[in-house]
């Protein structure tokens, strides 16, 4: 099967959305790291939750942003090796999406053993 460059350069031109997630991720993570600085003055324990979910939403926007940079460069350069980065992007991005909710479920359940009175 035969790669048709230019179908994939029309299907290209979406990079601008992934570009904006990237951004709303970068601004979350400075609302975190604000809540993060908020609670620290306050002795408050779930600040360390703040931080995680901050580092969390950083490797996010990142790896997204790359993902379009990668994309865009086989875009206009036809860079084949740009697809290969692109794609290893976006497949460390889902497999943090997709690990980061079962932790915070098994994080929660424990929470909420913990909390309850003996």
């Amino acid at each position: 099967m035969q790669l048709d460059v230019q179908r994939l350069k029309e299907a290209l031109e979406g990079t601008g959305w992934m570009r904006f997630l990237s951004v709303m991720s970068f601004l979350t993570v400075a609302y975190y790291a604000f809540s993060c600085v908020v609670q620290c003055f306050s002795k408050s324990p779930s600040a360390i939750l703040d931080l995680i979910l901050a580092v969390l939403m950083a490797i996010f926007g990142w790896k997204l942003w790359s993902a379009a940079n990668n994309l865009d460069r086989l875009r206009y350069k036809e860079d084949p090796e740009a697809l290969y980065a692109a794609f290893n992007d976006l497949g460390t991005y889902f497999l943090i999406f997709a690990i980061s909710p079962i932790v915070g479920l098994i994080v929660g359940l424990l929470v909420a053993i913990a909390s309850i009175p003996s």
